[in-house]
């Protein structure tokens, strides 16, 4: 057994991603290594994801992002709050970059896809377009299932 608990061992990095075409930018928060990050967003570009990053790796390809670290952190909750500071920081939210949330939310596979948010809070996130094709694909995907 270890000295320490796990959580102590955890370290939390705040991640900024550039589109080094148009110059855009994502920050993201994760306890994995960046490149492990990366290819996890490369993923699921591939399986069709409708977020913006997503979206956009598919237009550019994957070798047009660069990931980076900007923070490290010991602390989930601390973490979160620095992830919201670097979001309003790098103005990455509602339009200006990949960024769906102001941040804070997430950390790993607990997001905001998985939580059974309502069709009114994934419209304020995508855009009701955007909500509704997502609402209608995943409805799609799941008919004939038990």
């Amino acid at each position: 057994m270890l000295g320490k608990p796990f959580s102590l061992l955890v370290m939390y990095k705040i991640y900024l991603i550039t589109n080094q075409k148009n110059g855009k930018k994502y920050i993201g928060l994760t306890s994995k290594s960046l490149s492990s990050r990366l290819k996890s967003h490369i993923q699921d570009a591939r399986r069709d994801t409708e977020r913006h990053l997503q979206r956009a790796i598919r237009k550019h390809g994957k070798e047009s992002f660069k990931i980076e670290e900007i923070e490290k952190c010991k602390d989930e909750e601390k973490a979160k709050e620095r992830e919201k500071y670097w979001i309003s920081e790098y103005n990455t939210y509602k339009g200006k970059g990949y960024n769906l949330t102001a941040g804070g939310e997430k950390i790993g596979s607990e997001n905001i896809w998985n939580k059974g948010k309502s069709a009114k809070e994934y419209d304020d996130i995508l855009g009701k377009e955007k909500a509704e094709a997502y609402t209608n694909k995943i409805s799609k995907a799941h008919k004939g299932k038990v």
